[in-house]
């Protein structure tokens, strides 16, 4: 089977570190032997001068000595020989590098102009390249570390995509603190030949990795990032956050990754199209993080809730509303057998027991719930218990998921009090969170998921055999429109390219006096509306160019002069072709909506649909 082309980064059988630091407490002496504790596979180091290092393991002068094939080489030299140890790797049929030599007394113009000049050097090569001045990436399970960061991480199934280090590093922190465990960490901030879109395409196949987390500050390919989404999420969940949602920031691009900003309503639905859950907030995307491991039990958003008092639940309950999450409805079956426990002060979702410990009742509780079928989830608040607790909370909610085949998770509200229970819960696989309204927020991004997935699997149907458009003269209009450097099709011209598409239009003439706008609505019928007919107004009602609900043959008259002044007044220079009298559509049935296509910056040609009339400007 052919290997995937980032397989050298990130399986790789051989590492070569590069460096000319001095003594043992130098980065490239850290850094070889870190990976020499963790590596499985080999690791030379490469210097100039430096023969004992590493307590008298073998180094080489230069990469050209290193006996056999190199997969991986981490550059750590001063900035100004990077070009020669690129050249240099290039030489000896390296092609996966990553640079971690720093560029700290370059400015911002000068540090720009070198990482562009060796963006452009490893294309020439062939190389692909993290760096300079970098995170890098961390493969913990295999005990691959290109990276100077020195926090140690926890093997796990979580793949991190970022387009920051500083985010990578609060990460790491954030994991450790929470026993959360990575398969990869992965920094985008500086890449050449190497995009999201890669990585993902890569993930995908990766055995270590079941959930993948990105935080964007933009996209660079818009075409190879959504590709490599769509393929991922088929089959693992993807939690994406990107900044620069607002107006002051969007369109600007990002000097460290090259990327586009962009409109962030199309980002968005970009994401959801593509199966993708979005996240608005590092604080969220670490809570999903801590949910999705549980991800393909999910097979709706019904929730029940079961709580170790009623404040707690009514806090769980208001978070779903906010979120539109449903409660469940339980079976009268369930409510019978919840009202037969004791210990239970509710027999209808959201389930509560106010009196008593964590007990054996409470547990049997969550089973009754589990395994009602108007449930799709359950969601378990836990307090400091004023009772018995009952031994093996874990092991009987772990049993319950997995006899139900639906997700679980625990809010465990408390600290040292509910601790061996968090711990316990964890350690079977099953999410905890301190707070109700957090354990509902992951249920909603796990549904989210669920519902969106279901559009990678929608297909726009074929247009139908029996219709026939008019292609060609839709296509005329459309190019005699630009000929003549417009860019708005007027009223005549779109009513034109809809009927052309067979799609029914409301009966309109275009009149050029008082009495022509007459003949007009005398036969399309009253009551009429008149529209200012001119390729230099798009909105009509700016220039109070619309008259609506037009009843006779006076008001006619009078609506038709009225137009004409109040264009002549409020916009004097503008063309004027006509007075358009089209029948008044009043059915409360009946919509107006805005269909278009507009360019985005990053992703290309958009449709975009509303509402129209007057609310155009809402979108």
């Amino acid at each position: 089977m052919k290997k995937h082309y980032l397989t050298h980064f990130f399986e790789p059988s051989t590492i070569a570190i590069i460096g000319t630091g001095e003594g043992s407490d130098s980065i490239e002496a850290k850094l070889s032997e870190r990976l020499k504790e963790q590596f499985k596979g080999k690791v030379w180091l490469v210097h100039p001068r430096q023969r004992s290092l590493l307590g008298g393991s073998r180094h080489y002068d230069t990469i050209d000595q290193v006996p056999g094939r190199v997969d991986l080489a981490i550059i750590v030299t001063p900035d100004s020989q990077v070009n020669e140890q690129l050249d240099r790797c290039a030489a000896v049929g390296i092609d996966s590098v990553v640079v971690l030599s720093h560029l700290d007394d370059r400015d911002g113009f000068l540090r720009n102009q070198f990482v562009e000049s060796l963006r452009r050097q490893a294309d020439n090569l062939g190389i692909r390249m993290w760096g300079p001045d970098c995170y890098g990436f961390v493969r913990p399970a295999l005990g691959i570390r290109a990276t100077l960061d020195r926090v140690d991480i926890k093997p796990g199934k979580i793949a991190l995509i970022s387009h920051s280090g500083a985010i990578c590093r609060a990460v790491t922190d954030w994991a450790n603190a929470s026993g959360v465990g990575f398969s990869t960490i992965i920094s985008l901030e500086q890449a050449a030949g190497v995009y999201a879109g890669d990585i993902l395409d890569y993930l995908v196949i990766d055995q270590q990795t079941e959930c993948i987390l990105i935080y964007a500050e933009g996209v660079q390919d818009s075409r190879g990032f959504l590709s490599g989404l769509r393929g991922v999420a088929r089959s693992k969940p993807v939690i994406v956050m990107k900044t620069g949602r607002h107006g002051e920031v969007a369109g600007q691009q990002l000097p460290h990754t090259g990327a586009l900003v962009g409109n962030d309503y199309v980002f968005n639905a970009a994401l959801e199209r593509a199966g993708i859950v979005r996240a608005h907030s590092l604080t969220d995307l670490f809570l999903a993080a801590r949910a999705f491991p549980i991800h393909r039990s999910v097979r709706g958003e019904r929730i029940g809730i079961i709580s170790h008092g009623l404040g707690p639940a009514i806090m769980a309950c208001d978070k779903a509303y906010d979120l539109n999450l449903p409660l469940a409805e339980l079976s009268n079956e369930s409510s019978a057998k919840l009202a037969s426990l004791r210990s239970m002060d509710a027999s209808v979702n959201p389930v509560y027991s106010s009196r008593f410990g964590l007990n054996d009742e409470f547990m049997e509780a969550c089973e009754i719930i589990a395994k009602d079928k108007g449930v799709d989830f359950l969601i378990v608040v836990l307090t400091p218990p004023r009772g018995r607790v009952v031994a093996d909370v874990d092991e009987r909610l772990f049993k319950i998921q997995k006899a139900s085949f639906k997700p679980i998770v625990v809010c465990c509200m408390g600290g040292d009090n509910v601790a061996v229970i968090r711990r316990s819960l964890q350690e079977r696989g099953i999410p905890v969170f301190s707070s109700p309204e957090n354990a509902v927020k992951a249920a909603k991004y796990l549904t989210t998921y669920f519902k969106n997935r279901t559009y990678l699997v929608q297909a726009p149907a074929s247009m139908a055999k029996d219709v026939h458009p008019d292609i060609e003269g839709a296509r005329l209009i459309i190019e005699g429109v630009l000929q003549e450097g417009r860019k708005i099709l007027n009223q005549l011209e779109s009513r034109a390219v809809l009927k052309a598409f067979n799609i029914p239009i409301n009966p309109s003439w275009n009149t050029h006096s008082a009495n022509e706008a007459l003949v007009a609505a005398e036969s399309v019928g009253f009551p009429v509306v008149l529209k200012i007919n001119s390729p230099d107004i798009s909105h009509k009602v700016d220039f109070s160019g619309v008259s609506l609900n037009v009843m006779n043959a006076q008001a006619v008259r009078s609506a038709y002069k009225k137009l004409m002044d109040d264009v002549q007044e409020k916009k004097p220079d503008a063309r004027v072709e006509g007075v358009i009298v089209e029948h008044m559509v009043t059915s409360a049935a009946n919509r107006e909506l805005l269909l278009g296509i507009k360019n985005d910056s990053v992703f290309g040609p958009v449709l975009v649909f509303g509402h129209g009339g007057t609310m155009v400007e809402v979108m």
